[in-house]
C-alpha cells in the first residue's frame, strides 16, 4: 500500500470518528476542502458511498462502517510490521541457533541463556548440541549462528573465536578410595592409577588437557577405558574401574559413589571458547556477543591465522 492511500485511509478513519468535516480536518492538520476532496476520490476507487452528507449532519453508511473496521485492521497491521522490522533490524526480534559441546551444557550455557533471554525476551533461541567437529561444521555452515567448543578452530578458519571461560580441572575418584577424603589431592599422587578419559574424536580439546596435565607433573596416565560421554566417565570411577580429571563445572553431576577433588599441583586449565562467522553482521547475534560480556568480560575476538 503506497503512503497517499495509507493517508486516504487515515483521513476516512479520522472523519469516521468526527463525523465532522472540520473538526476531522483540524485532527488531521489540514484545511476541509482537501479532506473532502480526498474522501470522495476514497469513495469514487471503491465505488461505493461511505458517508451520507448534507449541510447539517454527517453520517456514516453500512458500507462505511465495514470499511471503517477493516480499515483500523489495516492500519494497526502497518504499524505492527513497521514496528517489528525496526525491532528486527535492531537485532531486538528474531531467532538465534546456538550449537555447543555438552560440558558447555552443565553451568555456562544456561548462565548466558537466561541473562540474554531476560535483556532480549522477543529472541527464539534454538539449542543444539554436538561434538567439536559437529559444533564447528554448524557454524561454518550457518546452520548455527554461535557456536560453543573447548578447542579452537584449525589456522585458516574463518570463524572468530572469544575465550568465554577457563576452568580448573579436578579429580573424580571412587568414594572409597584412600585420597578421596581430603579437600585436595595431588595429581602426581594419582600416577599408579588406571585413567577414565573422554573419546578424541568427541572432545579433543578436553582429552589432551586432561592428558597434559598429567605429563607436567611427571607422568603419562595409563588409560583403562575411554567413554562418550563425562557422566558415563563418573559412573565408570563409581564402579572403581578408575580415576578421571574433569572440568570443575561437571562437579554438578554428583554421583554417590564418587567423590569430586580439587587437584592441588594443578596449573592446567580447560578453555571454553565462542566461535561466530566473520562475515555475520546479523544484530541479534551482535547483541548476544556483547551479552556474553555481562559473564565473561568483555568479548575480544580474534582468529587463527
Amino acid at each position: 500500500m503506497s503512503i497517499i492511500e495509507t493517508r486516504k485511509l487515515q483521513q476516512f478513519i479520522m472523519l469516521a470518528e468526527e463525523l465532522n468535516f472540520h473538526r476531522a480536518a483540524e485532527r488531521l492538520h489540514m484545511a476541509q476542502p482537501p479532506l473532502s476532496a480526498a474522501i470522495r476520490q476514497l469513495e469514487d476507487s471503491l465505488g461505493v458511498r461511505l458517508f451520507e452528507r448534507s449541510k447539517s449532519f454527517v453520517r456514516i453508511t453500512p458500507a462505511g462502517a465495514v470499511f471503517l473496521r477493516e480499515a483500523y485492521r489495516v492500519i494497526s497491521a502497518l504499524e505492527n510490521a513497521t514496528r517489528l522490522v525496526q525491532h528486527a533490524s535492531a537485532g531486538i526480534v528474531g531467532n538465534l541457533r546456538i550449537s555447543f559441546v555438552p560440558s558447555a551444557g552443565y553451568a555456562y550455557i544456561p548462565t548466558v541463556i537466561k541473562s540474554f533471554a531476560h535483556l532480549y525476551p522477543q529472541i527464539e533461541i534454538h539449542l543444539d548440541e554436538g561434538v567439536t567437529a559437529e559444533v564447528l561444521l554448524a557454524v561454518e555452515a550457518g546452520d548455527a549462528h554461535v557456536g560453543f567448543v573447548r578447542q579452537a578452530p584449525g589456522r585458516g578458519s574463518e570463524l572468530h573465536q572469544f575465550m568465554c571461560q577457563e576452568e580448573p580441572l579436578c579429580a573424580v575418584l571412587p568414594a572409597d578410595h584412600p585420597l578421596s577424603g581430603g579437600d585436595g589431592v595431588a595429581l602426581a599422587d594419582l600416577r599408579d592409577e588406571d585413567f577414565i578419559v573422554i573419546l578424541g574424536m568427541r572432545a579433543p580439546g578436553f582429552r589432551s588437557a586432561a592428558i597434559a596435565a598429567c605429563q607436567a607433573v611427571g607422568f603419562t596416565p595409563r588409560i583403562r577405558h575411554e567413554a562418550a560421554t563425562i557422566s558415563t566417565m563418573i559412573g565408570l570411577v563409581a564402579e572403581g574401574l578408575g580415576v578421571a580429571l574433569i572440568h570443575q563445572s561437571a562437579n554438578r553431576l554428583q554421583h554417590p559413589k564418587a567423590r569430586f577433588i580439587k587437584l592441588i599441583d594443578c596449573s592446567v586449565t580447560i578453555e571454553l571458547l565462542a566461535v561466530w562467522k566473520k562475515n555475520n553482521d546479523d544484530n541479534v547475534v551482535r547483541n548476544f556477543l556483547q551479552s556474553l560480556g555481562a559473564v565473561s568480560g568483555p568479548v575480544r575476538p580474534h582468529s587463527n591465522r
